[in-house]
């Protein structure tokens, strides 16, 4: 999508009803959950990615991959003997 594409979606949500909302948030929230399917196909085991979570930006091996979750265990930070594990919606999650 182009910037001037995006500028035109933009001005049309706030030039909705309410109806055309609840139409615009149907469609983001499909189309969000079509790319974490997409992400889920192609992790596997092993696999380095990044995301932004409760602590910042953070990096990982990816463990196990479910339906909707990843496990990830993260890099470690100062002062930790080994990584946390943490739960990331696939979604969040961006290969390295």
């Amino acid at each position: 999508m182009t910037g001037q594409e995006f500028s035109n979606v933009i001005s049309l949500i706030h030039s909705a009803d309410a109806n055309q909302l609840a139409e615009f948030r149907e469609a983001i929230k499909s189309r969000g959950e079509q790319l974490g399917r997409q992400v889920i196909v192609s992790l596997r085991p092993g696999q380095r990615v990044k995301w932004d979570g409760k602590r910042g930006p953070q990096t990982g091996i990816v463990e196990r991959v479910k339906n909707v979750w990843v496990e990830v265990q993260a890099d470690k930070t100062p002062g930790q003997l080994i990584g946390t594990r943490w739960n990331v919606r696939a979604s969040a999650l961006i290969p390295l």
